[in-house]
């Protein structure tokens, strides 16, 4: 009766543990998720400034875009430096299961400007990919760190993700980096749950402010084929 009540005591001191530890989880989860979160509203907030997205508080001149773009490489490095320190102590990426979907695709944001530290970016690719075949990363984030990672390589991106532009003789070209083997482009972005293509260049359109007047590049198929 003795041995039976020890065993007893002893599993209800293990339950007691685990119950604490996973309290004490829940709550560090929800505090990262707090920080992400706030780090990709910051990262946002300096790129719609630079961009002319939202009012500034002083002209947007090329002094003060010079300005802007110092603090936006301050910003990308301070929280690419934090991100990283988060994933050495999750030991995983932060899922959407774990987390929530916006936490997820907060930490994805981040990384998807880290193109100065192309060693955190292949971790932070890697890390996302079995997450992304189970619905359980954003899929068009992790696309746009795969193709930022191979377009700064000098290769040709996967996912049509990554814009180009450049003005010629007066006129603007606005589409894609190139992209390796674009008949099949559709059907690799189906394969990874990536949404219809066309619908994601007008989006890259309006949130870049493309003007109406930008061609296509001319070494390149007209939009509505599958390389732009």
């Amino acid at each position: 009766m003795l041995a039976a009540l020890g065993v007893l005591a002893v599993a209800a001191t293990v339950s007691g543990m685990n119950k604490v530890a996973e309290e004490q989880r829940a709550l560090r989860d929800a505090q990262i998720a707090d920080e992400l979160i706030a780090m990709r509203e910051a990262d946002q907030a300096i790129r719609a400034l630079m961009f002319g997205a939202v009012p500034d508080t002083e002209p947007l001149s090329a002094e003060r875009v010079r300005a802007l773009d110092a603090e936006r490489v301050r910003l990308d490095h301070e929280n690419v430096a934090r991100l990283s320190a988060i994933l050495d102590e999750l030991g995983e990426w932060p899922s959407i299961s774990r987390f929530d979907g916006l936490s997820s695709q907060s930490a994805c944001a981040i990384a998807v400007h880290g193109v100065k530290d192309p060693a955190f970016m292949e971790r932070a690719q890697i890390l996302m990919e079995p997450l992304v075949r189970i619905g359980d990363a954003d899929p068009e984030c992790w696309a746009q760190v795969t193709d930022r990672l191979l377009v700064a390589r000098g290769a040709p991106q996967l996912y049509g993700t990554q814009m180009r532009s450049e003005e010629r003789d007066g006129q603007i070209y606005w589409g894609s980096a190139p992209i390796q083997q674009p008949d099949d482009l559709i059907a690799r972005r189906a394969a990874v749950g990536l949404t219809d293509y066309e619908e994601y260049l007008a989006r890259m359109r309006r949130d870049y402010h493309v003007p109406d007047a930008a061609l296509p590049f001319p070494d390149e198929p007209p939009s509505s084929a599958p390389a732009l």
